[in-house]
């Protein structure tokens, strides 16, 4: 089968025109993701305070850190992102798309901003948006989805016949034949790493079909019960805080998210020692009523398939074991990336023949 000549040639008609289909979005989200892998480190460098290590702090110091952030910004707050060894500031989701540092150890607010003028924000918002919200996160999932698809075609194109690999960023030369084999070697080298990027990218645009798709196909049925009704009221932080932590005690309270509208629970998200994700996926869902908690839902205990979609984003962002894993996903962007030029270049020489000097190198 691999050798069928007319099956390899609409195999070829097809991995070429996803790439060209491809092209600005995949270079879009490599060259935006390559610099968001790094956003803790630029900010640790340059925002005040962001460089210092924190100890464990107790349920009462993060809730008395949330009701300073509560007398500074009052009903404005929707979320707050606990520091942690990534940057040592608390991060806190205002209302209005703004958005602002705030130091636990000071009790000060050290940088207040307008997300939509942020430039890592924006960078955040072209590479899963495109920056045109909804229509661009369907976009960007579908481009993932043909990436996932373009890079099956491609080695299956690779591995037949089976080539000697050449561990090279530069062709030999200028030459259509160079340009192409040093696209296959970097596809073929790359490939496992940059299919995880790509399929979890997917995994993370489309989060509701994700889940239920993976749900059905893995075993453990998703059992997730309706929250019960909770009541309004100002939530007492320190309670809060002791409350959650006290269901699950070997855990890093992580992330708040203040009740989205009247009657709806508050909830505090935990990161237990065996999770992936940075800000956990534990979460105690608190009565802003009497500052109790309503429900829990355990991470390690949810059905295979929520598991393996919460895995999506620390394979996604390379948050896992840092920081080598976030270079082995940079590695793979540049590779992408020339790949993408190479093919495009060797495309347009096919369309425009002309006679190059095989002395010519590509740098």
């Amino acid at each position: 089968m691999l050798r069928n000549p007319r099956l390899r040639r609409r195999l070829y008609q097809i991995h070429l025109w996803i790439g060209l289909a491809l092209t600005i979005p995949l270079l879009i989200a490599c060259l935006s993701g390559a610099v968001l892998l790094f956003k803790y480190d630029f900010i640790r460098w340059t925002v005040a305070g962001a460089d210092q290590e924190l100890t464990s702090r107790s349920p009462a110091e993060i809730g008395a850190g949330l009701e300073l952030l509560e007398q500074q910004f009052g009903t404005s707050l929707q979320t707050v992102r606990l520091a942690d060894n990534r940057i040592g500031l608390d991060e806190a989701w205002l209302a209005g798309e703004r958005a602002a540092y705030f130091d636990p150890v000071r009790g000060t607010v050290v940088r207040q901003w307008e997300r939509r003028s942020d430039p890592f924000d924006v960078l955040f918002d072209l590479h899963h948006y495109l920056l045109a919200g909804d229509i661009g996160n369907a976009i960007m999932g579908t481009v993932a989805l043909l990436a996932a698809v373009q890079i099956l075609i491609g080695l299956w194109l690779w591995s037949w016949p089976i080539r000697r690999l050449r561990a090279a960023l530069w062709p030999r030369s200028a030459k259509r034949s160079d340009l192409l084999a040093t696209h296959r070697d970097l596809g073929a080298i790359a490939l496992l790493p940059t299919l995880i990027i790509v399929v979890t990218g997917a995994v993370l645009a489309f989060p509701n079909g994700s889940r239920s798709t993976l749900t059905a196909i893995l075993p453990g049925a998703d059992e997730t019960p309706a929250l019960p009704q909770s009541g309004s009221g100002n939530v007492d932080w320190p309670a809060a805080v002791h409350a959650a932590a006290s269901q699950f005690p070997d855990a890093q309270v992580r992330m708040i998210v203040w009740p989205a509208r009247p009657n709806a629970p508050a909830s505090i998200r935990l990161r237990q020692e065996q999770e992936w994700h940075p800000n956990g996926r534990t979460i105690v869902f608190i009565d802003p009523a009497t500052s109790q908690v309503l429900a829990t839902r355990n991470a390690l205990s949810e059905p295979l398939g929520i598991r393996v979609a919460n895995a999506s984003y620390p394979l996604h962002a390379a948050t896992i074991a840092q920081p080598w894993l976030r270079w082995i996903s940079f590695a793979c962007g540049a590779a992408t990336t020339l790949m993408i030029v190479y093919g495009f270049i060797a495309w347009r020489r096919r369309l425009v023949p002309a006679t190059y000097s095989s002395s010519v190198t590509v740098k």
